[in-house]
């Protein structure tokens, strides 16, 4: 038996969707490739969703599903941004890797070098963005300058002054020469219409240090905002508001922020709860049991306990691969009967969805309305009987037999119920999964 995972191997712009999607969402792929050849304007593109949700499999696997298509014109680029913020830069990183990206024998590679040359010349002003993100929007000129300027006479003062305005002439007319050349690799008709798209993808922005994600932005913005040239950022913009707000302080309305780069949110997975969503973790656990060798039975047991999550259960598909590598790490026998079968698999659930309960547990304080929160019990088990006996256990064991109804109590009326204490549910914590524990 397999402990993890393996990484998918997926060869960047060959590889599509067809080997490695296991979640069906080819046609989230058509869609947003759809929008991308079809839009002339600079666009920037939110591929939304958590951590563990799948972004980077299905954005590396994308890069090559797009070319696959004839009638596409776009060439795209895969540009790992957590990989890459040990740099100082994020522009001549990006740079960098449009050049490698672009073949020898390119028609665009003379506009490349031109774009490898005018970036060079424009450093000193991304830096100054990069700064500016880093001080909430100020620049250090003035102060530079006027702190220097102090000591010198008038005539001093007028030659640094012709200097600098000089060298701010150049750098803005290199950032014209980086727009320009930026421009021919599109291709562009008379009317200045691209023939050709450039799509670049960003992934793990939402990971990297929060100056570097955010003057990465400001690169794109004031850079790259060109007539052909398209973003796709793979991102959880919730963690990139989280970083807006460790920049800038807790006051600043930081999705309202992010507008200024993002014109559309393309959400990973469908919103709110429904059959797909749960469609999707279900089908990734399966997988997962799959790959890791995990048998039939034991798939089955815990595949009638996931569907019995709720609408607020929110899991990831790294959620499933985390269940899977604690039921390969757990002893357990499912022909057991009585507590452990019953309370483990929603133990184990517990402990990688919301594992600061299983303390709570470990000291006999966790109540039945912590697990009312999390499980659905008239939800889509297959046996809508084995989840009311389930619900019936948890609330006996957790709140005490006086939980029960007078019909629920005749029903369930053993000696073995009359006795249950939450310490019972502690005793199978500490008996099979205290062995070995999943770092949160």
């Amino acid at each position: 038996m397999k402990l993890t995972l393996p990484p998918p191997q997926i060869t960047l712009y060959k590889d599509g969707l067809q080997s490695h999607d296991k979640l069906d969402r080819k046609p989230l792929a058509d869609r947003l490739s759809k929008l991308l050849e079809s839009i002339d304007d600079p666009l920037v593109v939110a591929l939304d969703g958590g951590w563990g949700s799948g972004k980077s499999v299905f954005l590396q696997c994308w890069v090559g599903e797009h070319l696959r298509e004839k009638s596409h014109t776009a060439t795209t680029l895969y540009f790992d941004a957590f990989e890459n913020d040990y740099l100082d830069d994020p522009l001549i990183a990006l740079t960098g890797a449009l050049t490698d990206r672009l073949t020898p024998d390119s028609p665009a590679r003379g506009a490349l070098k031109k774009l490898r040359l005018a970036a060079y010349k424009i450093l000193p002003l991304a830096a100054r963005l990069g700064l500016a993100a880093a001080t909430a929007g100020g620049t250090e000129a003035a102060g530079a300058i006027g702190g220097a300027l102090i000591n010198q006479s008038a005539k001093d003062v007028e030659k640094a002054a012709e200097a600098y305005w000089k060298r701010e002439d150049g750098r803005r007319a290199a950032m014209q020469q980086f727009r320009d050349a930026l421009k021919a690799l599109t291709e562009p008709d008379n009317d200045g219409t691209p023939q050709k798209k450039l799509v670049i993808v960003i992934d793990e922005l939402d990971r990297c240090r929060p100056d570097y994600a955010l003057q990465l932005l400001e690169v794109i913005k004031h850079f790259f905002a060109t007539p052909g040239v398209h973003f796709v950022l793979g991102v959880n913009l919730h963690e990139l508001a989280n970083s807006v707000r460790a920049r800038y302080g807790a006051g600043i309305d930081a999705e309202r922020y992010l507008h200024k780069f993002v014109q559309i949110r393309m959400p990973i997975q469908p919103r709110g709860y429904s059959g797909q969503v749960q469609s999707i973790y279900l089908k990734h656990f399966e997988y997962v049991c799959e790959t890791l060798k995990i048998d039939a039975g034991t798939f089955s047991y815990f595949r009638d306990y996931l569907q019995l999550l709720g609408p607020h259960a929110h899991p990831t598909l790294r959620d499933m691969e985390r269940l899977g590598s604690l039921i390969a790490t757990t002893s357990m026998n499912l022909s057991e009967q009585g507590d452990a079968r019953d309370f483990l698999g929603g133990l184990m659930i517990i402990q990688v969805l919301r594992p600061s309960w299983i303390e709570l547990a470990r000291q006999s304080d966790m109540r039945y309305k912590f697990i009312a929160e999390l499980f659905d019990w008239n939800g889509n088990s297959s046996s809508l009987q084995r989840a009311e006996y389930l619900r019936h256990r948890w609330q006996t064991y957790l709140d005490g037999v006086e939980a029960l109804s007078a019909d629920e109590l005749s029903r369930y009326a053993t000696n073995e119920w009359r006795n249950a204490k939450p310490e019972m549910v502690a005793r199978v914590i500490a008996q099979h999964l205290d062995a070995f524990a999943l770092p949160n």
